[in-house]
């Protein structure tokens, strides 16, 4: 074939492809749209002040070691038989200020929790809870269709997200004296 008669088909084929996907965006606006609201309003809650206050409360639940006083205890136990014995009484009690200190410090995290995480790494999480039982099955049953849906998956997502914001920000160059039907035609 000639240079010309690919450079037909190669345009042929884009504006074909142009137009698949200009029929496709519509219908992944509203998705776009969430998710971008969504994505922003994470944004604005994930403040400096909101991470540090929530920093704070995951090292304060880690000072709040249940695990040493648990250990000071076994260590005292070892030592005396007797129960009633100094040393064991302040492991005791050692453990029981600790496990409330381990309440107290929990509370404070749940109330910390106004830090969220990113909507991308939120997306990410749920890909990843998804593509490893996907892996396991895939592996077991000797298949590759568990990956491919995972993976797919994925690509949908990223493809939705895509689509709808670029149908979202073609309309935003009209004029604002059309009509919404006008706009839609357009």
């Amino acid at each position: 074939p000639s240079d010309a008669a690919v450079v037909r088909v190669w345009r042929a084929t884009s504006t074909v492809a142009v137009t698949v996907l200009d029929g496709l965006s519509p219908a992944c606006v509203p998705f776009a749209s969430w998710w971008d609201a969504e994505a922003g309003r994470r944004r604005q809650l994930r403040t400096p002040e909101h991470r540090g206050a929530w920093i704070a409360a995951r090292q304060g639940r880690t000072v709040a070691s249940v695990a040493q006083a648990r250990s000071q205890c076994k260590t005292a136990r070892e030592a005396s038989a007797n129960p009633l014995a100094a040393r064991r009484r302040a492991a005791r009690l050692a453990a029981k200020s600790a496990k409330g200190h381990r309440r107290a410090a929990r509370a404070v995290v749940k109330s910390a929790r106004n830090y969220p995480a990113a909507l991308y790494q939120r997306a990410l999480q749920a890909h990843a809870a998804h593509a490893v039982p996907a892996g396991v099955v895939s592996w077991l049953s000797s298949q590759d269709w568990p990956v491919e849906m995972s993976a797919g998956l994925l690509g949908l997502h990223a493809a939705g997200l895509w689509l709808g914001r670029r149908h979202a920000a073609a309309p935003a160059a009209l004029e604002e004296s059309t009509s919404a039907e006008e706009r839609q035609l357009l």
